[in-house]
């Protein structure tokens, strides 16, 4: 325990001369020595220990009498946290664990890992911003392969053609069918720790979108290729309701909300054109526009009795249809896998 504690008074003292230093006043060791209350021999020590573990550029001014960095840029490898920048990378980090599935997770813990390294040993800082004391729940994540992640990320960066198996059809193990597929692509996005490849499709000759969890044996190929200057990501993704192949024009989505859900409707961000509007009778018309209608369905069939579909009719129709199936299961004993 002695030991440790000279060490940590030592840490803190060599902090802290690199700190005079830095300052520009030329402190001599006769000045530090009157600083810190110790002996002019045990100064010395310090500097040399500066120059030996750290390469400090230090150099003594004769004519100044004191001590300078012959590089001014240089400093120890300390990181000043105030508690609330303490506070986020503690409760970031934690997140990682959304990205379990892809070596972003260990290239960023790895990150973290060194600017905890960079903190003095002496941090102090009020329990309540521990991350032990958060908990940050995600969404089941598919497992995917690293070499997949690795590789989809490379051809893309490189614009090279990417060649893989690919496990198309129903999540039925027998209707599915799994064969090797050539594609160019475009972009990558992540959507609730959920990876997807946007990319032409050399087997159907436009542009498709592919689950990494559903590729294997990717392979680079030789050949280049170069992105179409009109090609938008955002024409096949929404933000709220996922990544789907489909390059849909936006529509304009009308919901009617019960009263009883009122406050909770209105206390949520559900998509980011949506436009909230209250009616005398209490009930909530949430609208917004997205180019995923009918992706929106299983949204909004989790609300149940307490939501209606005003418009688009096509959307109308399909939530109909999906609460007739719905009921057949029950009341006809329809099939699961009809």
């Amino acid at each position: 325990m002695e030991n440790l504690r000279e060490n940590k008074i030592k840490t803190w003292r060599i902090l802290e001369i690199d700190k005079l230093i830095r300052e520009g006043n030329f402190p001599n060791a006769t000045d530090i020595a009157r600083h810190f209350e110790i002996s002019r021999s045990t100064v010395c020590r310090d500097i040399d220990f500066l120059r030996i573990f750290y390469n400090a550029p230090i150099e003594f001014d004769q004519a100044k009498n004191g001590y300078y960095y012959t590089d001014k840029t240089f400093c120890l490898q300390k990181i000043d946290l105030t508690e609330g920048e303490l506070f986020t990378i503690s409760t970031v980090y934690p997140l990682l664990k959304q990205y379990k599935n892809t070596p972003i997770e260990k290239t960023m813990r790895a990150v973290f890992d060194k600017i905890i390294a960079m903190l003095p040993d002496n941090i102090s800082v009020d329990t309540t911003v521990l991350g032990s004391d958060i908990s940050l729940i995600s969404d089941p994540l598919p497992a995917i392969d690293t070499e997949v992640f690795t590789r989809i990320l490379k051809a893309l960066k490189a614009r090279r053609r990417i060649s893989f198996l690919y496990l198309s059809g129903s999540g039925n193990p027998a209707a599915a069918n799994q064969e090797r597929r050539s594609a160019l692509p475009y972009h990558v996005v992540c959507h609730r720790g959920n990876w997807y490849m946007i990319a032409f499709c050399h087997k159907h000759n436009e542009i498709r979108t592919f689950s990494f969890s559903r590729i294997s044996k990717p392979k680079i190929e030789k050949d280049y290729y170069s992105i179409p200057e009109d090609f938008n990501p955002r024409l096949y993704f929404d933000t709220a309701f996922g990544v789907w192949n489909n390059n849909r024009g936006k529509e304009k989505v009308e919901l009617l909300f019960s009263p009883c859900l009122s406050r909770y409707i209105r206390e949520h961000k559900w998509h980011e054109t949506q436009v909230i509007k209250q009616k005398k009778d209490g009930s909530i018309l949430l609208t917004f526009e997205t180019n995923q209608v009918l992706e929106s369905t299983a949204w909004i069939l989790s609300f149940g009795p307490l939501v209606k579909v005003l418009n688009p009719g096509e959307l109308v129709e399909h939530i109909k249809s999906k609460a007739e199936s719905i009921l057949a299961v029950y009341n006809e004993g329809k099939p699961l896998t009809q």
